[in-house]
């Protein structure tokens, strides 16, 4: 197994070089990029999406033609997780897309037993794309105080959602759980300044299609 390399927001290390460079931070500074999705991996699965020296990390890059940066030593984790920063930053949409499957499926072929859920950061000015028109905050209290019910009785809802509850929310956020075993979007207050949360589980190929879908409601719009 590939051996981690220790790099928080803010300040991040980046291995956006070309894989022959002798200076793996360096970064074109011509480059411009508009946009940045950010995935939120369990710190004891890092190792692996990093590899030796950064190899694996580097490589992941190469074959996708982004930017990935990680939470450093300094500040690893998002605030209230123990969960590192994986910044991946592209012009391309289908490109963050591709970078972000990669990762995952890096993760899912070496911890293939315990790999079941991410999380990724949704700003808070794009939740809405996120949720869609049909559902939000409101069915989500509404279930947490037990008003609203639905028929599903196998909900795949951990605790302490009861059984028979489900986060009530249709149109967009309602797709992304149909297509893995469950996704919730934190409310606003509840991440960093100005962000939200949404974790999903499941398989690698469930979350990294919920994720694809995600990275689309932000960015294509």
């Amino acid at each position: 197994m590939d051996e981690p390399l220790s790099t928080g927001r803010g300040k991040s290390d980046s291995f956006g070089a070309p894989m022959d460079s002798a200076d793996p931070n360096a970064m074109d500074e011509d480059e411009v990029y508009d946009n940045e999705f950010i995935i939120l991996v369990p710190d004891e699965f890092m190792g692996c999406v990093l590899g030796r020296g950064g190899a694996t990390i580097r490589r992941l890059q190469w074959q996708t033609h982004t930017t990935i940066r990680v939470s450093n030593a300094d500040e690893p984790f998002y605030p209230g997780t123990n969960f590192r920063l994986v910044t991946i930053i592209s012009s391309s949409t289908a490109a963050m897309d591709a970078a972000q499957q990669l990762i995952l499926l890096q993760i899912a072929q070496n911890y293939s037993k315990s790999f079941r859920e991410v999380a990724c950061v949704v700003p808070d000015d794009m939740a809405g794309r996120v949720i869609g028109k049909g559902g939000g905050e409101k069915d989500v209290e509404r279930i947490r105080h037990g008003l609203l019910r639905t028929n599903q009785t196998n909900s795949p809802l951990p605790t302490p959602h009861p059984p028979n509850l489900v986060l009530a929310s249709t149109d967009r956020i309602q797709e992304i759980r149909n297509c893995c075993q469950h996704a919730e979007l934190a409310n606003r207050g509840e991440g960093a300044q100005g962000e939200r949360i949404m974790t999903v589980q499941g398989n690698v190929a469930q979350v990294t299609k919920a994720l694809r879908m995600v990275v689309d409601l932000i960015f294509h719009e």
